[in-house]
């Protein structure tokens, strides 16, 4: 019976093909050959997820790349640079193409302005966390969040603080990642997997 029960989940695999390799996804926009301003509006050229920008600023808000708009947000490579303001309402956010289980992404420089809250938002409609933008001027500082079966991730919003300068906080995002949520084939297939297992191991 473990054998047949092997069997079945080679199978299904099998058949799952292509789709149960697609776990997860990785933007760093280095295939970018051109600007996309995304100010007042929203991109989904970007991998696995819509960036979108709310607020009365064009200022940044757009895919960057050589030769860089922003002296102070260059890293080398292409990237999003941002820009967020609470005084204005300037608000930018991360919408994935499917539910995930951990979001983030790199800071890979900041000017030192008013500075921003990240938030990641649950599928249950509340808070999972929050986390300041790391201060800086930095590179390459990494920010995740985990979500969880039962409370995936489906948006990830970055404000600005309210301090009556309107002088907001600009930076630049790298290396966006998340991993989706196991669809039910691919739970199915886990739990025949594990099925097959015990019952192997019950037999020798």
């Amino acid at each position: 019976m473990a054998e047949r029960l092997a069997l079945i989940v080679s199978a299904g695999l099998a058949a799952a093909g292509g789709a149960a390799a697609q776990t997860g996804f990785f933007e760093d926009f280095d295939s970018f050959t051109a600007d996309v301003d995304f100010s007042f509006g929203s991109t989904s050229e970007p991998a696995g997820f819509n960036v979108t920008h709310t607020g009365d600023n064009d200022f940044r808000n757009l895919i960057d790349v050589s030769p860089f708009n922003f002296n102070d947000a260059d890293n080398g490579t292409p990237a999003l640079s941002l820009f967020v303001d609470g005084d204005g309402a300037n608000e930018v956010a991360f919408t994935p193409d499917a539910p995930l289980l951990s979001f983030g992404f790199e800071v890979t420089h900041r000017s030192t302005g008013s500075g921003a809250t990240i938030t990641a938002l649950g599928a249950s409609g509340g808070i999972i966390a929050a986390s300041p933008l790391p201060i800086g001027p930095s590179f390459n500082e990494f920010v995740g969040f985990q979500g969880t079966l039962t409370n995936p991730i489906v948006e990830l919003r970055i404000t600005g603080f309210v301090d009556g300068t309107s002088a907001g906080e600009g930076f630049n995002v790298d290396n966006v990642r998340g991993t989706f949520i196991p669809t039910p084939a691919s739970a199915w297939l886990l739990g025949v997997a594990g099925l097959a297992a015990c019952r192997h191991r019950r037999y020798t």
